[in-house]
């Protein structure tokens, strides 16, 4: 996926020698990104405050040498002086962004309750966004109020509670990572490696913080996964062992076969022959 970007830049924004502004607040800028995972720009601090709502995949923010995942309809907001720093994931990330800058930006912000961080909002307000893309690109100086009018209707967005949305529960990194393995397990290519590269996350704190809340390693449970799938399609009696090698992600025939054995006592051709059932160890739930 190539990165796209369809952004306008404020024709007022001036700084005095100071570096700072000479407005109270204005739309500085405003845009519109697709970016693949290789798209990262160089971390710098910024003057002006700039919030990020998340359309489509998922992104990697850091913030207080803290990292968070930003998922879909939920927006970021970066203060001034802060540090910026994110990176989609391996799925990219589709999303607006929007850059204010001013004197009365942080007060602002605090009044209206639209913290530093991430928050969920639920879809973005599409027609907004791409009619402030317009105005900033096309507006005069003299149109600054329009083009502010346009920006606090996103922000009182972002402060309003969602209509149609109920509240999500935070996960956390180990709660992200199952939900991960569950739906790529079945994948050649999947591995641990590339679970802690998805997260941004170095592969030891990834097995550190699973471990900890689930009591077992992130490569245990991706076998848990890939054995307890193996089992359910070789009791249908519907596939042939080598078949079944292949739909739940293991290398070859041969490696799944010694791999079953040496976790259930008993070959896959025995389970296929009709032998009785064998039961996975238990896995600790959410």
């Amino acid at each position: 996926m190539r990165t796209f970007r369809n952004s306008a830049y404020s024709k007022i924004f001036r700084e005095n020698k100071s570096g700072h502004g000479t407005d109270k607040l204005f739309v500085r800028s405003i845009g519109y990104t697709r970016a693949d995972s290789n798209f990262h720009e160089k971390p710098r601090i910024i003057k002006f405050g700039c919030i990020y709502w998340c359309i489509e995949g998922r992104a990697s923010f850091t913030l207080n040498k803290r990292r968070y995942t930003l998922s879909p309809g939920e927006v970021w907001y970066y203060p001034p002086g802060s540090i910026i720093d994110y990176r989609p994931l391996q799925e990219g990330m589709l999303y607006y962004w929007m850059a204010l800058y001013g004197a009365a930006l942080e007060p602002l912000f605090y009044a209206l309750d639209i913290n530093p961080g991430k928050k969920f909002c639920g879809p973005p307000p599409d027609e907004t966004f791409q009619q402030l893309i317009s105005e900033v690109r096309n507006s005069p100086p003299n149109r600054r109020i329009d083009v502010l009018k346009i920006g606090m209707d996103i922000l009182f967005k972002i402060a309003s509670p969602p209509q149609d949305n109920t509240p999500r529960m935070e996960q956390t990194l180990a709660q992200e990572a199952r939900g991960i393995i569950e739906k790529e397990f079945d994948s050649h290519t999947f591995s641990i490696a590339k679970l802690a590269d998805m997260l941004n996350v170095h592969s030891v704190t990834l097995c550190r913080d699973f471990k900890k809340e689930f009591q077992l390693t992130p490569s245990e449970y991706l076998i848990h996964c890939r054995m307890q799938k193996a089992l359910e399609l070789l009791e249908s009696r519907q596939y042939l062992v080598k078949e079944v090698a292949d739909m739940c992600g293991f290398s070859s025939p041969e490696y799944f076969a010694t791999a079953f054995a040496a976790r259930f006592g008993s070959s896959p051709s025995r389970i296929l022959s009709g032998s009785p059932e064998k039961l996975l160890p238990e896995i600790p739930e959410d």
